[in-house]
């Protein structure tokens, strides 16, 4: 899309996770989404950034404003590459503040615990798996053992 492309919200969704990410210690790490659509090119995502984790995973993370998705691929040495996909829904600013909590301690072998919360507030979190990553498992959050039905 284009930024004249998105609509208002979109823009604001965009916006906010920029300036959310970025404040974190996200970059654009060389992407070319970022500078294109504020240029008013055409671009595949609305928005692309990256992180690196201080014990080195790499987290390359972009916005599709059209699908309200984040793409989340997580690249830890020690794992395969792992792609998520996260609807942002209605309170993406939850999501985006969880995925800021999370960033420090995310890797390949930890995504599912250390995204507990991003899962919690997004509609659905999908996780790309078999040989080629085209199937998706959508992930949830395992009750407490210490939950009942009673409350």
């Amino acid at each position: 899309m284009r930024s004249d492309d998105l609509t208002p919200r979109q823009t604001a969704q965009r916006s906010t996770l920029v300036a959310t990410l970025e404040d974190a210690g996200w970059t654009d790490g060389g992407l070319p989404f970022n500078s294109q659509f504020d240029t008013g090119m055409y671009a595949v995502y609305e928005a692309g950034l990256k992180y690196r984790t201080p014990s080195g995973v790499v987290l390359v993370l972009h916005f599709n404003a059209s699908r309200q998705t984040l793409h989340l691929s997580i690249e830890d040495p020690s794992w395969p590459v792992m792609g998520l996909v996260i609807e942002i829904g209605e309170d993406h600013q939850a999501v985006f503040r969880a995925l800021v909590d999370a960033q420090d301690h995310l890797n390949g072998g930890n995504y599912r615990d250390a995204l507990a919360g991003v899962i919690d507030r997004s509609p659905a979190v999908y996780a790309a798996v078999g040989h080629d990553g085209t199937d998706a498992v959508r992930l949830h959050n395992e009750p407490s053992p210490h939950q009942t039905d009673d409350g």
